[in-house]
């Protein structure tokens, strides 16, 4: 006789608990890194490092966040993804005016770039969702 193999919906669920923690710990990260004090930091100069930091960080916490959703089966309408813009709007917008308190600076330019970052994430959020929820 075979050994039983646990519920497959017991691996499906372990698989998104693992995708919500990647996410949930990286905007952790994130905010750990935005808020480490300017004399922290490595110099570099490059142009415009800060806006590609600041679209880039943002555009992978959003796809994080999408992934999840995605895997916890929500369906990423346009209204979830309004949601979560609104949402991940504010807190780029509160992360910038706390930057000062450590002696980094804020900006609305980084805020912008913050912000272009979730939206186009959304929006490969919203156009590559799974094919069955193509209809809703």
């Amino acid at each position: 006789m075979w050994p039983t193999l646990p519920d497959a919906s017991l691996f499906t669920r372990w698989r998104t608990a693992r995708v919500k923690a990647v996410w949930l710990a990286y905007w952790v990260a994130l905010f750990l890194v935005m808020h480490t004090p300017r004399e922290h930091l490595p110099e570099v100069h490059v142009s415009n490092l800060d806006k590609v930091t600041h679209f880039t960080g943002y555009a992978l916490l959003t796809l994080l966040g999408g992934a999840y959703a995605q895997r916890a089966g929500k369906t990423t309408t346009t209204r979830w993804c309004a949601f979560w813009f609104v949402l991940y709007a504010a807190y780029a917008a509160v992360d910038e005016l706390t930057q000062p308190f450590v002696n980094r600076s804020a900006g609305v330019a980084d805020w912008a770039a913050d912000v272009l970052g979730v939206g186009v994430a959304l929006l490969i959020v919203r156009l590559g969702r799974p094919a069955e929820h193509a209809a809703r």
